[in-house]
């Protein structure tokens, strides 16, 4: 998906992505592009996000990707546990990845 470059044009962009691809119609209070293939999008509320979060199945086999937004340590954290994580995938090991935790 191109990611346009003026605010209206993002919010109407995801509000059409979230009809058309998750058959689901919520609304999109804020969006922020934060790098070249990354955006932050605040739903109108906490129920709308789980409507969202519910139909994430529908993504596989796309580009495109949903994930919480965390702390810059939280971020740390995960990276150190999907390392850790790797090393143990490496040693034969059956892992599960969860929030802070393997």
């Amino acid at each position: 998906m191109e990611v346009k470059d003026g605010k209206k044009e993002q919010k109407e962009q995801v509000e059409n992505w979230l009809k058309k691809d998750l058959n689901i119609e919520k609304t999109v209070i804020e969006t922020r592009k934060l790098a070249e293939r990354v955006m932050l999008v605040k739903m109108g509320t906490f129920e709308d996000k789980l409507d969202v979060w519910k139909q994430k199945r529908r993504l596989r086999g796309t580009s495109i990707y949903l994930d919480d937004d965390m702390t810059r340590r939280e971020i740390d954290i995960q990276k150190k546990i999907r390392y850790e994580a790797s090393k143990m995938k490496g040693e034969r090991k059956r892992v599960k990845i969860g929030f802070l935790k393997v």
